[in-house]
């Protein structure tokens, strides 16, 4: 494999963002961590196998228990993974109404700090009987104003830092195409302009959007390696005559395809 793409561990250091998180009610304080404690700078590799393979075979009884191995390695505090990691457990929540209330309770023990996060993901899973938790501890007035706040993920701007890892979060969890297709879209902004005429930009910036079809491409590859389920969505697509745009098809088998066929043919290390 060539050094352009990084491994997997790589990947999850990209999801260096952050998202706004709702308040908890209560919780136990949270310990400090020994002083021997290792740097906790993504997921551990059994955590990260569950969850990103979860679509192929959901195990939701895991749920809590994955949730309290999160909090314990500090995954549900990094905000390299707090994206994706609401997005996953919104999704995983969103298929499973009839355990949200004894799931939320089960979780009462985590730290304030990690039942925002937990919080924040029930409101993203937009059912009732998450609503019905949220308006519970935050009231009815501040859960509408987060909620009229937050969109659904599917309809998050493209062009803001932690979208893309949200939407590799809900794929995680459901193996939808929609996700795959939403940031496919992130090619479009191939063809716009770094220097609108309508904005004041500082001379040598860059804004956040041109950077979005290489961090898409990267992602799309990244996760190609390893989820045989994202090349046949991605082939799906370039097959299916309106599916895209002619910038999202060129991209797509420049950055993409002509990457992973690259990338197969290069001599094992």
């Amino acid at each position: 494999m060539s050094t352009f793409f990084p491994s997997t561990a790589s990947f999850w250091a990209f999801l260096s963002l952050s998202i706004t998180i709702l308040p908890a009610q209560e919780a136990k304080p949270d310990p400090a961590p020994p002083a021997d404690a290792p740097a906790k700078d993504a997921p551990a590799a059994t955590d990260r196998d569950w969850l990103e393979s979860y679509y192929e075979k959901p195990s939701p009884e895991q749920f809590v228990e994955r949730v309290r191995e999160f909090s314990e390695d500090g995954t549900l505090l990094n905000e390299q993974a707090r994206p994706a990691l609401v997005a996953f457990m919104s999704q995983v929540i969103r298929q499973n109404r009839d355990k949200v209330a004894d799931w939320h309770g089960s979780l009462r023990g985590l730290s304030p700090e990690e039942m925002q996060v937990v919080n924040t993901a029930l409101l993203y899973a937009r059912i009732d009987e998450a609503d019905a938790i949220l308006k519970e501890q935050i009231g009815e007035e501040e859960f509408k104003k987060a909620l009229d706040e937050t969109p659904k993920i599917l309809e998050v701007q493209l062009a803001q830092p932690q979208t893309i890892s949200m939407l590799w979060g809900y794929f995680y969890a459901t193996g939808s195409d929609s996700a795959i297709r939403r940031i496919v879209s992130c090619f479009i902004y191939e063809d716009a302009p770094e220097n609108p005429e309508f904005a004041k930009i500082p001379e040598g910036f860059k804004p956040f959007y041109a950077e979005l079809p290489d961090i898409a491409a990267w992602t799309l590859v990244s996760n190609a390696q390893r989820h045989p389920k994202v090349v046949e969505i991605l082939q799906q697509f370039d097959k299916t005559e309106d599916a895209l745009t002619p910038t999202e098809r060129r991209l797509l088998r420049e950055k993409v395809f002509d990457v992973l066929k690259a990338e197969e043919a290069a001599p094992a290390n």
